[in-house]
């Protein structure tokens, strides 16, 4: 029963009917270093066109167009951003379906599972 578009939270027995299969292949191959020389100098161009002003902007764009890499960087920008929102999309999903589980366990806002420190971002899960 597809979800999208209504507004009404799903009832206690539709939560419970969902199902899904886990995924054959990781949906995230990237290591730390992959990820940070493909999509990291896009993040940064992005964050130093929005410090710049329209005037600042102007001229710092009329630079680049003059040796001819803002076709480049506009589409590597473009690509970037699609990636971001399927990440996005991903950690919507995983959020999903962690709080469908946990709420299956018995866990809720008013009866939380115990506590323990954070998942070291080095660490692996399998």
């Amino acid at each position: 029963m597809s979800r999208k578009g209504k507004k009404r939270p799903a009832s206690q027995e539709e939560r419970n009917s969902m199902t899904w299969k886990g995924a054959k292949d990781d949906l995230f191959r990237w290591t730390n270093d992959e990820w940070s020389i493909r999509h990291l100098p896009q993040v940064r161009i992005a964050s130093l066109v929005m410090k710049q002003g329209h005037e600042h902007l102007l001229t710092t764009m009329a630079d680049i167009c003059e040796t001819g890499a803002v076709s480049d960087m506009l589409e590597q920008m473009t690509l970037t951003k699609e990636h971001l929102e399927a990440l996005v999309d991903l950690l919507d999903q995983a959020l999903f379906r962690s709080f469908l589980v946990l709420e299956r366990l018995g866990y809720s806002p008013d009866n939380p599972p115990p506590e323990t420190p954070a998942i070291d971002p080095n660490t692996t899960l399998q």
